[in-house]
C-alpha cells in the first residue's frame, strides 16, 4: 500500500501457487466395487461374531476397515483401525493404512503420527522407509511446517538417493522457505526422476522457473517456462510467469501478450483472473502507465471483491495516478478486514491521512492519524502527517506537540522522520542536511527514489525551486508519479515553473 511497491515484491505476494509432489491417497469407486465392499463388511462382521481369538479378530477388523475406507466412511475406519491395533498390535501395517485414511479427512498431524509409527517397520527395506519419509514430508507441507518437510525429504533422498518425488517436494518446500538457490537445485535432480512423465516434467520445470524468478535469473526462468509448455502446452502459470519475466525485463508486448494468454485459459476462474490482473496491473507500475494499471486493479477487485490484496492494488493505484479521493475511498473499505493487525491497520490509516491531506481535508486527516497512532503509537511518519494538518487549520501548539513527540521518541535523531520534525519546527537546514546525507548513502534504488522526492519537496517548500525541480526530475526520471506529483500540494511552489512544467511534459 506503499506509494510505491517494488514489481518483484508484488508477484511474490499474488503469483498463483505452483504445486507440490506430495502424493494424496484417493479411494477408487464403481458400482460394482462398492457392492463387493458393502459384502466384505457384511461378511466380516459376521466373522467378528464368531471368533474369539484376538490375532484373527485383528486380521478382520483391518479387512473391513479397509472396506470401510474404500467406501468414504472415514470414522468407521478410524474405528476399526484402532480395534485392530488393541485386539492384536503387532499388525504394523495398520499405521500406514490408518495414516493415508487420516490425510484424506485432512487430518495431518494424526497422519503423520502414523507414519512415523510405521518407519520402525521398514528397516532394511530402504525404498519404503524412503516412501513413508516422503508421506511425511507431503503431511508437513499441507500444515505449512515448511522446514520439517525439507528435514523429511531429506530423510527419504538419504534412504533412496534416487527418489525424484522426495526432490520434487523437497525443492517446493524450500521455495516457501525463500531458499530458492537450493530449490532450483531440488528440481534440477527431480527432473532426472521424471524423464517419461510429460505432466511431472512440466510441473518441475515450471517451479524451477518460479525458483529463477526469485533469483533474478530471468533468462533461466524464460527458458524453463518455455520447457514446461513443451510438455504441457496449457499451462497456464507457465505462461502468467513468462508474463512476469518478459515485465520485468521490460519487454512489454512479450508480457501483454502472455498476460492475454493467461486470462483466457482461466477464463470462469474469477480468484486466479483477480490474482492475475493485480500482476497486470504491476506491469504498468513498470511501465508507468497509471491510468492501466488502475483499470487493471479495477477488473482484480471486480473478479473478486473479497480480494483484499485487489483492493489495497487498486487504492495505490487510484493514488499514482492522482486520484486521491477514490484511493482514500479503497482504503476506508479495506479497514474492516485489518480489524486486530497492527500493522496493516497503521499503513492503512496512514495512506488514508495523506490522501486526506492532498485533498485539503485535514480534519479527516487528523482523525485518521489519531486512528493510527491509536494502532501504534510508535509510527512517526503520523505525527508529521498529523502535525501539518494542525498548522493548516491554525493549531499550531498542537502541531508543535506532535514534532516535539518525534524528537522525544527518536532517540537516535537520525531518521528522515526526525529531520522532518526539525523541519517544521524551524530547523530547515539542519533538515536538508540529514536527508541529503541519507540519500547519498542509500544503496537501495527504491529508498534513493523515496529520498529523492522528499528533498523535491521540501526543497519546494523552503522556496528552493532550481534544487526543488532537480531532484524532481531525478524522482521522475526513475519512476515516481507525474501524476502524483501534480497533485502534491508541497510542490505548490514550483508548479508554475517552466522546469516543472518541462519535466511533466516529458513524461506524459
Amino acid at each position: 500500500m506503499k506509494k510505491f511497491i517494488p514489481l518483484f515484491l508484488l508477484i511474490a505476494a499474488c503469483f498463483p501457487t505452483s504445486k507440490g509432489f506430495a502424493q494424496r491417497i484417493s479411494f477408487p469407486d464403481s458400482l460394482a466395487m462398492r457392492k463387493e465392499w458393502l459384502q466384505t463388511i457384511s461378511r466380516t462382521t459376521e466373522d467378528l461374531g464368531l471368533t474369539y481369538n484376538h490375532s484373527s479378530m485383528g486380521a478382520i477388523l483391518v479387512e473391513r476397515a479397509d472396506a470401510e475406507a474404500n467406501l468414504k466412511r472415514y470414522s468407521k475406519a478410524i474405528d476399526d483401525y484402532n480395534k485392530a491395533i488393541f485386539f492384536n498390535p503387532g499388525l504394523k501395517t495398520i499405521y500406514v493404512r490408518r495414516a493415508r485414511v487420516y490425510e484424506v479427512m485432512g487430518n495431518f498431524k494424526a497422519a503423520i503420527s502414523d507414519y512415523e509409527k510405521a518407519l520402525a517397520n521398514f528397516k532394511g527395506d530402504k525404498f519404503n522407509e524412503a516412501t513413508t519419509w516422503n508421506a511425511i514430508a507431503g503431511n508437513q507441507l499441507e500444515l505449512n511446517n515448511y522446514a520439517k518437510a525439507v528435514k523429511a525429504d531429506s530423510a527419504a533422498i538419504a534412504a533412496y538417493p534416487q527418489f525424484a518425488m522426495a526432490y520434487a517436494n523437497k525443492g517446493w518446500a524450500n521455495m516457501h522457505l525463500g531458499k530458492f538457490q537450493q530449490a532450483v537445485d531440488d528440481f534440477t535432480e527431480a527432473l532426472k526422476g521424471f524423464q517419461n512423465s510429460p505432466q511431472e516434467l512440466a510441473a518441475v520445470y515450471r517451479n524451477r522457473a518460479d525458483a529463477y524468478r526469485n533469483l533474478e535469473k530471468f533468462s533461466e526462468a524464460i527458458s524453463d517456462y518455455n520447457s514446461a509448455l513443451q510438455y504441457v502446452p496449457d499451462l497456464v502459470t507457465a505462461y502468467w510467469g513468462l508474463a512476469m519475466c518478459y515485465g520485468l525485463t521490460h519487454q512489454f508486448l512479450l508480457a501483454e501478450n502472455n498476460f492475454a494468454r493467461t486470462a483466457k485459459l482461466l477464463n470462469g476462474d474469477n480468484q486466479q483472473l483477480s490474482k492475475l490482473y493485480i500482476d497486470w496491473g504491476g506491469l504498468e507500475d513498470i511501465r508507468r502507465d497509471y491510468a492501466k494499471k488502475v483499470v487493471n486493479d479495477s477488473l482484480a477487485w471486480a473478479y473478486d471483491n473479497k480480494n483484499t490484496t485487489a483492493c489495497g492494488a487498486l487504492a495505490h493505484a487510484y493514488a499514482l495516478n492522482g486520484q486521491m479521493q477514490q484511493s482514500v475511498d479503497k482504503f476506508n473499505y479495506l479497514v474492516k478486514f485489518y480489524q486486530g493487525n497492527k500493522a496493516a491497520l497503521t499503513e492503512i490509516y496512514a495512506s488514508v491521512a495523506e490522501q486526506e491531506y492532498f485533498l485539503g481535508h485535514y480534519d479527516k486527516a487528523i482523525e485518521a492519524s489519531s486512528a493510527a497512532l491509536t494502532v501504534d503509537p510508535q509510527a512517526l511518519l503520523l505525527y508529521i502527517i498529523r502535525g501539518r494538518s494542525y498548522i493548516k487549520k491554525s493549531n499550531n501548539d498542537l502541531a508543535t506537540a506532535d514534532f516535539n513527540k518525534i524528537m522525544t521518541i527518536d532517540t537516535a535523531k537520525q531518521s528522515d522522520t526526525y529531520a522532518l520534525a526539525l523541519f517544521f519546527t524551524g530547523k530547515q537546514e539542519q533538515a536538508l542536511g540529514i536527508i541529503q546525507a541519507h540519500f547519498t548513502a542509500a544503496t537501495d534504488n527504491m529508498v534513493r527514489l523515496n529520498r529523492c522526492y522528499q528533498l523535491a519537496r521540501i526543497c519546494s517548500l523552503m522556496n528552493k525551486p532550481d534544487e526543488a525541480n532537480s531532484y524532481l526530475k531525478r524522482s521522475i526520471d526513475g519512476g515516481y508519479s507525474t501524476k502524483y506529483a501534480l497533485v502534491d500540494p508541497d510542490l505548490a511552489s514550483i508548479r508554475n515553473t517552466k522546469e516543472f512544467k518541462d519535466i511533466i511534459a516529458g513524461e506524459k
